[in-house]
């Protein structure tokens, strides 16, 4: 069965009809029982999902991959290569640090 979508946002704009999504079954009812527990339905989610998108212009932050950018990467890399000290006592760190 097939889940028929339309887009509009809170700004009043014209309803089109976005298409139909195939998705199994098992998974689209499990996803209509969350968002039937919190008061919302199916096509209610996806056209804030698109809406959001449309208005910010990029993917909200759950659809993103889960890769550390250039910069973060760089400093992983730089902290690995660095040789680190380690303390046995808080003292010896605290004496370290105030040094």
């Amino acid at each position: 069965m097939s889940t028929v979508i339309s887009s509009r946002s809170k700004s009043k704009r014209a309803t089109t009809r976005l298409g139909a999504i195939r998705i199994d079954e098992s998974i689209k009812n499990m996803a209509s029982k969350v968002v039937k527990s919190e008061g919302f339905t199916i096509s209610s989610v996806i056209r804030e999902i698109i809406t959001k998108i449309a208005d910010t212009h990029v993917l909200p932050q759950e659809f993103r991959p889960k890769v550390p950018n250039k910069v973060t990467v760089a400093a992983i890399k730089e902290s690995r290569s660095k040789t680190t000290t380690s303390f046995k006592t808080i003292e010896e760190l605290m004496a370290d640090l105030n040094a």
